[in-house]
């Protein structure tokens, strides 16, 4: 009989399969209304995840723990995660008028609830990309908490190591620990995670809280305390989703409240009949560029702009911060406090407003006089969230039965991406956004160009740009076939083809705002996820993404105003 040849598939395909069917199974999952993670039901999610081995999550395939990438997951997670049996995934379904009071995540805003001892709450206010965000880091923290349970049971009665007694009376122990104290407990836990001494003390700072000095031991101890159950009484940890969320999902309640408070106060304040042109940014950029010049003079005419920018990027310069937010408020800005649950504050610029021969940028005064332009600088949105609130801020405005529609004259989207040709800090022109396990893809014609950018100190790149289902979930094979295919992709990111989903179905379907409008993409870059050690678990920008951010600002205000 003839050999059928077998095709063996790439590492690549395989992957791009495990991250397909971790969001068919996590909406399948959501759907069935509850799972538990390390139980038959959560097979498919773990499977997938250690076939993947995404970069983020380091050795999660490895017998020894993970350092880095849990430290990653724990700073995303409420504090106390760990401890909790019972997950619960809600709407906003009332918690913040009660006496729970909110925890909320390092780097991720969402509040979170401890209900009792056993019971996390999270509110999942920001559509399907947060609900797979979170599944897909206690996946992971699960995963690890089974490392650290096959290593310390020695039989099926549950007896432990010694190390693991050990660690046990450090972290249940009342008193302060000495140093001493600290480096005995850190030894038995390092022999518990397959770790060394050393990787254990320089990572043990960054875990630490004020309130909780010994964090590590605390996680360490209590993601084998319930992994051990599990093993032994068969006590598994549940993740459920509550039945108002399941009801609610998708259907941009959020988004509609967000974008009605936005339009009512552009109406009563006199500025829905402007042109505008909203920005998507962060809530410093655009109103430091507008402002400082004038609020910081003894700064400004001392020191180059971008110095006195990294001055009031820092925590330690809030005098300066207050300086520059103090002469906004008084000179045509409009705070708008998130309060739907988008989590997405809005800044309201009135042109007219602002003295423009204090700008430091070039401006067409001419313009400016006539036109007036409203500048609306939104937050970064989160995932699908962004087809949410641009789809329903580009609405008409529905005023006592009349619909007004809005002047917008360009949408300008900046961001943070990973880089897959360069380095921390470079920035990248996108012409077209690929959508992440289809072939659906959504070119457009950027207002911003390579030549606007270049020669200032910052690499940039410009090409395609492929919007991820997740960020961490992304491994090398996936990254090199990216790269490397006719798709020449420069970057990846998590919202660019949602938001010209809602801008195109805007302009040129829907008719809501004209299908002239302008559109301009850039991306600074946060990692380079292609680089050993390059990638989000690896820190910070720390002051490199000064420059990068304030020179694509700087070319947007001044394409707006000319």
């Amino acid at each position: 009989m003839g050999r059928i040849k077998h095709h063996g598939r790439t590492r690549a395909q395989e992957s791009t399969n495990a991250i397909e069917r971790m969001y068919i199974t996590m909406r399948h999952l959501f759907n069935r209304g509850f799972y538990k993670p390390m139980g038959i039901s959560g097979e498919t999610l773990r499977e997938s995840l250690l076939l993947l081995r995404p970069e983020i999550y380091g050795s999660i395939g490895d017998e020894k723990a993970e350092l880095e990438g849990l430290l990653y997951v724990i700073d995303r997670l409420p504090t106390g995660i760990e401890e909790c049996t019972f997950i619960n995934l809600t709407s906003d379904e009332g918690y913040s008028n009660s006496h729970f009071k909110p925890i909320i995540p390092e780097k991720r805003r969402r509040n979170c609830y401890r209900i009792d001892d056993e019971q996390m709450n999270i509110e999942i206010t920001r559509g399907r990309s947060e609900i797979y965000d979170i599944l897909t880091h206690l996946t992971f923290l699960f995963v690890e908490s089974h490392k650290i349970s096959k290593r310390v049971i020695i039989n099926e009665d549950g007896a432990t190591t010694r190390d693991w007694i050990k660690l046990e009376k450090a972290v249940l122990s009342k008193k302060k620990l000495t140093q001493q104290e600290r480096e005995v407990a850190i030894t038995h836990t390092a022999n518990i995670l397959g770790r060394t001494f050393n990787e254990l003390s320089s990572v043990y700072a960054d875990f630490s809280t004020p309130t909780q000095t010994e964090r590590l031991l605390h996680i360490v101890y209590w993601l084998g305390k319930l992994a051990i159950e599990e093993q032994i009484s068969n006590n598994k940890r549940t993740i459920t989703f509550s039945p108002v969320l399941r009801e609610r999902l998708g259907h941009h309640i959020h988004g509609e409240i967000w974008a009605d408070a936005i339009k009512e106060t552009l109406f009563n304040n006199d500025l829905l009949d402007r042109p505008i042109h909203i920005i998507s940014a962060n809530m410093h950029s655009v109103m430091n560029t507008l402002y400082s010049p004038n609020a910081l003079k003894a700064l400004t005419t001392k020191k180059d702009i971008f110095q006195v920018y990294e001055a009031l990027s820092s925590n330690k310069n809030n005098d300066l911060r207050h300086k520059v937010n103090k002469e906004a408020l008084g000179s045509g800005m409009i705070y708008i406090k998130d309060a739907s649950g988008t989590n997405i504050d809005v800044q309201i610029f009135d042109t007219d407003l602002i003295d423009i021969k204090k700008l430091d940028i070039k401006v067409n005064e001419t313009i400016i006089k006539e036109k007036k332009p409203i500048i609306l600088v939104m937050d970064y949105a989160f995932g699908e969230q962004a087809y949410e609130t641009i789809d329903e801020l580009l609405k008409p405005y529905k005023k006592k039965g009349k619909k007004l529609h809005l002047n917008v004259e360009s949408v300008s989207i900046m961001g943070k991406a990973g880089i897959l040709e360069g380095g921390k800090g470079d920035i990248m022109i996108p012409s077209a956004h690929i959508f992440e396990g289809t072939a659906d893809n959504y070119p457009f014609h950027n207002e911003l160009k390579k030549e606007d950018l270049e020669n200032q100190g910052v690499n940039v790149y410009e090409g395609s740009m492929i919007t991820v289902l997740g960020t961490s979930l992304q491994n090398k094979d996936i990254l090199k076939f990216f790269h490397n295919s006719t798709w020449s992709v420069i970057g990846l990111e998590m919202e660019g083809a949602h938001y010209q989903k809602a801008i195109q179905a805007a302009s040129k379907v829907r008719g809501s705002i004209s299908p002239d409008v302008k559109v301009r993409y850039a991306y600074y870059a946060s990692d380079n996820p292609l680089e050993t050690g390059g990638t989000l678990a690896s820190g910070g920008l720390g002051t490199s993404g000064v420059r990068p951010t304030y020179l694509i600002t700087r070319t947007i205000l001044e394409q707006i105003f000319n």
